[in-house]
């Protein structure tokens, strides 16, 4: 039964006549009408329902696949819209809006409309037939094997490079047998039967079959699942490629470079190629131990990023430079300082030798590493000790030298002060106030000569601590409520930021001694901060041990004063001996602690103090 489609107000009487005569009629809007075009025969058109700006309907029902012819109606006539009309594709044009010529227009329009589609049906019949005489020619004439079986494993068709690839004499002899037979193991068959079932189209599968003498041929192909013909069942169609010599050699090349692979491996230093790009192609494992980076991860990417950023450039050019030369290797001494770049972002030193050679026509650099930050370490450490040892031997020539002074000093001193204080007793009442002020000067300059009398003897006297077990935050806290005078005084925000865990910061500590260290690194803080600022006090857990870090947001140190911190009568100051940094870091060296500096101009001090929880 034909369908019609009616964009137009018509009568009621005009769509009963057409339901009448045998059509099914739908009627819509002028802008859904495309919608409905794949499901009708005739459309129908009130011209005074399609403004010009929409003649392009007629044109996409023109267009489409499928013809559905169109027809306009107009109770005006209109000749310059009507050879639009005509030149947009209308089937036909009617001006007479009886049901009679209407049905008449309809009728005329359907029985092209089914001429066309009969037309179409032919030649889609005639292509199909071309195609499958097309097709069968590639499938005899193909040099992959090609194939058609069923599920249960009979083979319905297949060409002759198909039996050729496996053995046999003709395909006759190879459909006798069934796909089970070609398939060294059930199981592989039914894995690709279930792998089909969820995917009916695979490609580049490799599969192993069974040829004729029972050896076995390697192929790839493309296996689909494709429906049977009326109603059968599904029948599995495909395409092979003999790929058995690739995979004997593949075996073969896998084996050598596993052999490679495996004594690459062994090898204790880091072993890296790169290509003329630069580009990591070899990574062995203890490049990944040493790099802390798989060698899946690092395998494509650029060497560059096993390179802190200052050496980038210079890697860069000296490994083109080598390229150019014929030497086969050499050491990379002469880059001066080489250092790694491991995965988590630590630097590292190594020691380097790299090699050259052509492979395939690309050139390989592989470069041989060993990691020296042992070595480095231990280097350190001698140094460290040497200059400990340096610094020890001339901090007891100052002690003793101190002390002796000291000594020869102290007593003099204190008979100096009982001299002043009885001379004030004797004059009191007789001198003027000026006068007697003048005597409080020196009893007061004695005293400070006494003092610093004292300190140097302090410095110079053997420290002996006395252990126990006390929580460092309780000695922070106490050592800023010492301060709180001079704190408040020079108008100082404090803020501690304690570990609040209190057996992660408890250890077997000398109080006393430990006390006046930091009162010592305290006080030069408050010093420095003559005009205000913050003392940040922060304790945390760190490995073995405790960390304490105290910063001051006072005016600083340049590079000379930080680098004699810690020596001893060194000090910027008008009053000061130079005693108090060098007398913590000497405490906190009997706690077999390490305390370190960083300081700039204008930006503050820090201080990093790490102690063993065991003293």
């Amino acid at each position: 039964m034909p369908t019609v489609l009616l964009v137009a107000h018509l009568l009621p009487d005009v769509i009963e006549s057409l339901e009448h005569q045998g059509y099914k009629v739908h009627t819509c809007e002028v802008g859904r009408a495309v919608e409905f075009a794949a499901q009708v025969d005739v459309v129908v058109i009130d011209l005074d329902e399609l403004r010009p700006s929409e003649f392009d309907l007629l044109k996409r029902f023109h267009r489409q696949d499928q013809y559905v012819p169109v027809i306009i109606m107009s109770a005006k006539a209109d000749l310059f819209r009507f050879r639009e009309i005509v030149r947009a594709g209308a089937f036909d044009l009617i001006t007479d809006l009886t049901p009679a010529s209407l049905i008449e227009a309809v009728s005329r329009a359907a029985e092209e409309k089914r001429l066309i589609d009969e037309r179409r049906d032919q030649r889609n019949i005639e292509a199909l037939q071309a195609t499958r005489r097309h097709y069968r020619l590639l499938f005899e004439r193909n040099l992959a094997g090609v194939y058609r079986a069923t599920i249960e494993g009979r083979i319905l068709d297949c060409n002759e490079a198909f039996a050729r690839m496996l053995g046999y004499q003709s395909k006759e002899e190879l459909m006798a047998r069934t796909a089970w037979d070609v398939h060294p193991s059930r199981g592989d068959r039914e894995a690709l039967i279930a792998r089909l079932r969820e995917n009916p189209a695979l490609s580049n599968v490799e599969l192993c079959l069974r040829r004729r003498d029972g050896s076995r041929a390697w192929v790839v192909g493309n296996p689909a699942l494709v429906p049977g013909e009326n109603g059968a069942p599904p029948i599995i169609e495909g395409t092979l490629v003999d790929i058995t010599e690739r995979k004997l050699m593949e075996e073969a090349l896998r084996e050598n470079k596993a052999q490679l692979s495996r004594f690459i491996n062994s090898v204790m230093d880091a072993v890296i190629a790169i290509d003329d790009q630069q580009r990591v192609v070899l990574f062995n494992a203890a490049a990944e131990n040493m790099f802390l980076c798989a060698a899946e991860d690092a395998l494509g990417s650029l060497i560059d990023r096993f390179i802190p950023d200052r050496f980038r450039i210079a890697h860069q050019k000296y490994i083109h430079a080598f390229g150019e030369t014929n030497i086969t290797n050499r050491s990379m001494r002469l880059l001066g300082e080489i250092r790694g770049l491991r995965s988590n972002g630590e630097e590292f030193p190594v020691e380097a030798s790299i090699s050259q050679m052509q492979a395939g026509g690309y050139k390989l650099y592989t470069a041989i590493l060993r990691d020296i930050s042992a070595r480095k370490r231990a280097e350190e450490e001698i140094r460290q000790m040497q200059e400990r040892l340096a610094h020890s031997e001339k901090i007891a020539a100052l002690g003793r030298a101190a002390t002796q002074v000291a000594h020869e000093v102290k007593n003099p001193l204190t008979g100096l002060r009982l001299y002043a204080l009885h001379l004030k007793t004797k004059v009191a009442g007789k001198l003027p106030a000026d006068e007697m002020s003048l005597l409080d000067k020196i009893i007061d300059t004695v005293d400070h000569l006494a003092n610093t009398v004292e300190k140097m003897i302090d410095f110079a006297r053997p420290i002996n601590p006395t252990r126990s077990r006390v929580d460092l935050n309780r000695i922070v806290a106490d050592a800023i409520q010492m301060l709180e005078p001079q704190i408040a005084a020079a108008g100082i925000e404090t803020r501690l930021e304690f570990d609040e865990s209190g057996a992660q910061t408890t250890g077997m500590f000398d109080e006393v001694s430990l006390r006046s260290a930091l009162i010592n690194l305290m006080l030069n803080a408050i010093e420095a901060m003559a005009v205000g600022g913050s003392l940040t006090v922060t304790t945390q857990r760190c490995e073995g041990g405790v960390r304490l870090t105290i910063v001051d947001t006072g005016c600083g140190m340049g590079e000379e004063e930080l680098k004699n911190v810690f020596e001893p009568f060194h000090s910027t100051k008008s009053r000061g001996l130079g005693l108090g940094m060098p007398h913590a870091k000497k405490i906190i060296e009997q706690h077999h602690g390490a305390i370190f500096v960083k300081s700039r101009p204008t930006e503050g001090t820090r201080i990093d103090i790490t102690l063993p929880w065991e003293g």
